[in-house]
């Protein structure tokens, strides 16, 4: 695998590249806190975007690691971001609570 990217006091591109092996690959939930964060973060601009990339994801399991962080952190950006994951869930559970209620125009 090759991973290129910026030195924040280099100001300069870095390369590395090596094989990855399985026993390089951690549990998410070993990761450190910091990566969780992004990797949260990611996962909600996508679900928001409803991206083909967050397909297999859901609001409610970014919230259930999230409030796993927030046990193990005093970073407040953990708790912003589970505050904004849990309104979007709410909104979206608002939007889906009439179509399901009404049914489908033309449907059963």
């Amino acid at each position: 695998a090759t991973v290129r990217f910026k030195h924040d006091e280099l100001k300069e591109f870095l390369e590395v590249q090596r094989e990855l092996e399985t026993r390089d690959i951690r549990p998410w939930e070993e990761a450190p806190a910091s990566l969780r964060l992004a990797g949260n973060a990611a996962e909600f601009a996508e679900l928001l975007r409803h991206s083909y990339w967050a397909k297999g994801g859901s609001y409610d399991a970014l919230a259930e690691d999230l409030k796993k962080l927030v046990a193990g952190s005093d970073d407040n950006d953990v708790l912003e971001l589970l505050t904004l994951v849990n309104k979007a869930r709410t909104l979206k559970n608002a939007d889906a609570t009439p179509a399901e209620a009404g049914g489908v125009a033309g449907g059963k």
